[in-house]
């Protein structure tokens, strides 16, 4: 484990009351293998002693967030999570435009961690509400997850977790298996990220070091959340039409669900009409004249990912003898409907593009109301749905989606369970 992490852990055993110690849910306490990090490691009394110790601190207030924000795990507390911490590296960073970068953190054969009902000769099972951490070279569960959730990423010397969303899809994070008659190296799963440069969040902060000093490291994760797709309580086969909307990065989730959907649409029965509704700003502007704006919306978080969804999605000619055949294919064909609203846009350009709609102006409740009620002209080459169902993820900055999960309950309804069909996530 790097040196980093287990001198953070050293931190939290001697610093008793000067920071919010993501500890609070369990992070790290014990090992049984050298692999493993703990202030107690040859005694594992002590180290639940320990834990005791900081828990009281932190339950009377003698422990507290330094930052002027609800730490995310804290915000989180009541949301799902695995029993599980991931040992990760970081192998890549890409630079999206100023303010944005996706890391790919490469996933390892196994758990650090194992789950908290195993027998281990080395366990120490915490307060109820809290994460039982086991250590067990010998565990061998894959890691796994569902589009549209979040990490808890512990990183070296930060003594706070931060709350980061994947952005790839579950099956990027599967093994590949090498074809023995082929040469090729098959590339590691990974998990991605796609971090806003916060120096206020110490998280956030160190993912955005300089490239050199942090490529390489290790951290650990581990799996939360219930803003996910497939929705839990709804047969898909149920639904005809699915409508996402995003504000700034509340993209995030939404480009893993609709990756997720686009990788393998085979495993739907049907072709349910897909909306994405992306209200963001634009890092640069094109100039007057005319200016080609495809190479500036590039910079527009997973703009050319998107792009990349609606080219693979066009039907190659066929001959005329198999025309009938090709409307049937149709007939199942998925497709995304996208809608641009570029906040910052001071004039539409004159060279529209023709695969997608823009707009220069945020999402408005009419927009949306039309989306999920069919209205607006999306269905097209003769493409059709079976199902009946409406279903909208909404995920955004406060007031936006406050006013947009409203909207979209006026028409679809507030209903809980099966009848639920607004879903939506707040990260603040």
């Amino acid at each position: 484990m790097h040196e980093g992490i287990r001198d953070s852990i050293s931190h939290h055993k001697v610093a008793a009351g000067g920071a919010y110690l993501s500890v609070e849910r369990g992070l790290i306490l014990c090992s049984s293998m050298s692999n493993g990090i703990s202030p107690h490691q040859d005694n594992p009394t002590s180290a639940l002693s320990w834990w005791s110790q900081l828990n009281s601190g932190i339950l009377s207030g003698d422990i507290w967030d330094m930052s002027t924000s609800i730490p995310h795990e804290r915000r989180t507390a009541q949301e799902p999570r695995q029993d599980m911490l991931y040992r990760v590296h970081l192998s890549s960073i890409t630079q999206v435009n100023p303010t944005i970068r996706i890391l790919r953190l490469n996933v390892g054969r196994g758990p650090t961690y194992c789950h908290k009902d195993q027998k281990n000769e080395c366990e120490v099972c915490l307060n109820p509400t809290l994460l039982t951490v086991l250590f067990n070279q010998n565990q061998s569960k894959p890691f796994h997850f569902l589009a549209g959730q979040w990490l808890d990423v512990h990183v070296p010397s930060v003594p706070q977790a931060g709350g980061f969303t994947i952005t790839s899809t579950p099956s990027d994070a599967l093994s590949l298996k090498n074809d023995s008659n082929s040469n090729e190296t098959t590339e590691f799963p990974y998990i991605e990220l796609a971090v806003q440069e916060s120096p206020s969040n110490p998280p956030a902060a160190w993912l955005w070091r300089p490239k050199d000093e942090i490529l390489g490291q290790e951290l650990a994760v581990r799996v939360g959340g219930s803003f996910i797709w497939p929705p839990p309580d709804i047969p898909l086969e149920d639904i005809g039409r699915v409508v996402f909307v995003a504000g700034g990065v509340g993209i995030n989730p939404l480009i893993s669900m609709i990756s997720h959907i686009f990788k393998d649409p085979s495993k739907l029965s049907h072709s349910p009409a897909i909306h994405l509704l992306y209200s963001t700003r634009s890092p640069t502007q094109p100039g007057p004249g005319g200016e080609d704006i495809s190479k500036h919306l590039d910079q527009v978080l997973f703009f050319p990912r998107l792009r990349n969804i609606l080219h693979s999605q066009q039907p190659q000619p066929q001959p005329h003898s198999q025309h009938r055949r090709q409307q049937q294919q149709e007939d199942r064909f998925l497709r995304l409907q996208f809608h641009l609203y570029i906040t910052n846009l001071h004039e539409m350009p004159g060279n529209l593009p023709a695969d997608f709609s823009l707009h220069k102006r945020r999402i408005k409740t009419t927009d949306l109301h039309e989306v999920i009620g069919g209205k607006r002209e999306a269905i097209r080459n003769g493409y059709r749905s079976k199902g009946c169902r409406t279903v909208c993820y909404i995920c955004g900055p406060p007031d936006m989606t406050d006013e947009l999960v409203a909207g979209a309950e006026e028409v679809l309804g507030a209903g809980v369970g099966k009848e639920k069909s607004v879903f939506y996530e707040k990260w603040w």
